[in-house]
């Protein structure tokens, strides 16, 4: 009898002297069962989530915000208007996504400007 077992049958001595229900699995596959309890074997590949359709091609939106952004010094303010087919949420999201990259999280404010439609980004630092 091999450490490993031997340890595990001294393991399950003191569990039935508690009476508790258990399962050991060995490395072996060898299962040591008291009770009416049953093994629950998961799956080995998760189920991934699949991802929605993306409503632009890749990099439309970083690509339409971006020049706008680029050039912008401490203090500048930058109106980037909704490009046709895009929300407000999206182009906000996105404009903060980019100003984060660019300067950094807390250096930056956005604004959505719903009289004219435009987003507006200021950078602070």
């Amino acid at each position: 009898m091999d450490i490993i077992t031997k340890t595990a049958r001294d393991a399950a001595r003191l569990l039935n002297a508690i009476r508790a229900q258990y399962i050991i699995v060995l490395p072996t596959g060898e299962q040591i069962i008291q009770g009416d309890l049953k093994l629950h074997v998961p799956d080995d590949t998760p189920q991934r989530k699949a991802r929605s359709q993306s409503r632009h091609p890749h990099g439309f939106l970083n690509n339409h915000i971006l020049p706008y952004l680029q050039p912008l010094k401490v203090g500048d303010v930058a109106v980037v208007p909704v490009p046709h087919g895009a929300s407000m949420n999206e182009i906000q999201g996105s404009g903060a996504s980019i100003s984060a990259k660019l300067w950094g999280n807390g250096n930056y404010k956005t604004m959505r400007n719903d009289n004219t439609g435009n987003l507006e980004v200021l950078r602070m630092a």
